[in-house]
């Protein structure tokens, strides 16, 4: 079932699972900075004034179901020729 449903979302997403991995992996890391930031920044209002805004508009930016130049960036990582293709 869970492979099942992993293999849907990759396929609604027109992602290879190390395209997803980089994607999320990175978003992950940076919803995790963020919010450290932005706990800094509840104690000590001068720090990080903008982060928790700056991070909000790049991750809506980044998830747009237009956009497809993020996918376009994970597939020059490696060779078209090496990857499976998904059906």
């Amino acid at each position: 079932m869970i492979i099942k449903r992993s293999i849907k979302h990759l396929k609604d997403n027109q992602m290879y699972y190390g395209e997803h991995f980089l994607f999320a992996f990175a978003h992950g890391v940076r919803c995790v900075f963020g919010g450290v930031c932005l706990l800094i920044h509840s104690v000590v209002p001068a720090f990080f004034q903008n982060m928790g805004s700056r991070i909000a508009s790049r991750m809506i930016t980044d998830f747009k179901i237009d956009d497809r130049a993020r996918i376009e960036f994970f597939r020059t990582l490696g060779n078209e020729d090496d990857k499976p293709e998904i059906v």
